[in-house]
């Protein structure tokens, strides 16, 4: 994850906020990026949950976009720099995501998700009916794993809500980002593969992916 981040050409800064987790994993990543002007890593005391981690990693950076990654999600540098280079053209951007897919290849039902509502919960309707292919689509929600989103609207909509601990922070934040007349976008023909060993580690150490800065 770091490493894509690392040789993405945009790449400004790179920040790894640790929720108190005890494995020293993001000791050792902190040691081995530590020669990266760009790389910042803390150490929480308390693990305050994964939208205040982000909240205050996002506060400390300066470029104009956030990229809020899952440390589970591996991806090729060059998607970066791709999906960054469409955003820089797209009219009133706000949250974008990509196609995350499982280490065998299965899409992410979450890459195209509705709002959640009463009425969609009752009649099962979770997600929309996509082309999942294409390079750009307005989307009304999309993965939580990947998010891009300009640091201006970020601060603007007030970051994530800290009364989610963790889950439900992402929708939370497209749905804001929505009424704030942005719009969140898919770029589906780029792609992240998801390793579920990593994600369960992440969840049992509840730590915070790095908030990656990129212009």
């Amino acid at each position: 994850m770091i490493e894509a981040a690392a040789r993405a050409r945009a790449v400004r800064e790179i920040r790894l906020i640790d929720n108190a987790s005890g494995d020293g994993i993001p000791e050792q990543v902190a040691r081995k990026f530590a020669a990266d002007p760009r790389f910042h890593f803390e150490k929480l005391p308390t693990n305050t949950g994964f939208g205040a981690a982000c909240n205050r990693a996002a506060a400390a950076c300066t470029a104009p976009w956030l990229l809020i990654l899952n440390p589970d999600c591996r991806l090729a540098p060059e998607t970066l720099d791709t999906l960054l280079e469409r955003a820089d053209d797209a009219r009133s951007p706000g949250v974008i995501g990509i196609r995350t897919i499982s280490p065998i290849g299965k899409i992410e039902r979450a890459v195209h998700r509705l709002m959640p509502s009463t009425t969609r919960m009752l009649l099962r309707q979770r997600n929309a009916s996509l082309d999942l292919s294409l390079p750009w689509q307005e989307v009304e929600a999309g993965s939580g794993a990947l998010m891009l989103i300009p640091r201006a609207l970020f601060k603007h909509i007030g970051g994530f809500d800290t009364g989610f601990f963790l889950h439900a922070e992402d929708l939370d934040l497209m749905a804001r980002a929505r009424a704030a007349g942005a719009h969140n976008a898919l770029a589906g023909d780029l792609s992240a593969v998801r390793t579920s060993r990593a994600r369960r580690a992440a969840n049992a150490r509840g730590s915070c992916p790095g908030t990656n800065t990129a212009a």
